[in-house]
């Protein structure tokens, strides 16, 4: 189904379209009387037929072809857009969504951000090869995916690295670290408890989660710091856990 912004440049084309032949039709015509005026020569009736008649035939047709042309130029452009965001292996926003997304949400009110790193992953690439390592990474991030809080944006930063982004309505229960600490270990539990079914074994995946509620004077860069310092004391923890940003 066509985007929304297609559909509107649809409808301004087609209105164009609309526009252009009825001022082609009029030029013709106002172009056909005068010459009649000057010339003379030529029944009136027949020459303004003529007149609506031609650019009628030709004029949609023209605009026709410009207006494909344009619709294929907005849909590759588009295309080229959603894919400048998005990660190529796993289908998830990448980093520059993630961003993004962060500082537009950031206008409109506080948010909760969660940095996610996989445990021990370059001992699965090893094991796996890289074909391997790549399915671990499509699986772990589905699985983040599908689990995250409803309104949250999971993304991938890069490597074995993943993000959380989720807009905050102010609400106690929305700022409870308590209540992110379930969301997130819930998302923690299923990545570790689905392993990935390849090469004839079972592959269980866990990651260390580092968590952050905007407080008063954050700015985003602090608040991805403080979060990713969350992090590196799960790693530090033992890993496959959650940890939540003083």
């Amino acid at each position: 189904m066509d985007d929304p912004d297609l559909r509107r440049t649809r409808f301004r084309l087609f209105c164009t379209g609309i526009l252009v032949t009825l001022a082609s039709v009029a030029a013709s015509m106002f172009s056909t009387h005068m010459s009649f005026e000057l010339l003379g020569g030529v029944r009136y009736s027949v020459s303004m037929t003529s007149a609506a008649i031609i650019p009628l035939m030709i004029a949609p047709a023209a605009y026709g072809w410009v207006a494909m042309l344009t619709m294929q130029l907005e849909r590759k452009t588009r295309m080229m857009e959603r894919l400048s965001r998005t990660d190529p292996l796993t289908s998830l926003p990448n980093r520059r969504a993630f961003i993004d997304n962060s500082e537009r949400w950031l206008e409109n009110g506080s948010l909760a951000v969660a940095m996610i790193d996989l445990d021990h992953f370059k001992q699965i690439n090893d094991r796996l090869g890289h074909a391997g390592g790549d399915q671990a990474l499509v699986h772990a991030a589905g699985l983040l995916r599908d689990t995250a809080p409803d309104g949250a944006l999971v993304a991938r930063l890069g490597g074995e690295e993943f993000g959380l982004i989720c807009p905050l309505d102010g609400s106690p229960a929305d700022l409870a670290e308590e209540v992110w600490l379930l969301k997130l270990d819930i998302m923690r539990h299923r990545l570790n408890s689905v392993p990935l079914i390849t090469q004839g074994q079972a592959v269980h995946i866990s990651a260390s989660f580092g968590f952050a509620i905007m407080h008063a004077g954050d700015t985003l860069d602090s608040l991805l710091k403080r979060a990713d310092t969350a992090m590196y004391e799960a790693k530090q923890a033992g890993r496959n856990c959650v940890r939540i940003a003083a």
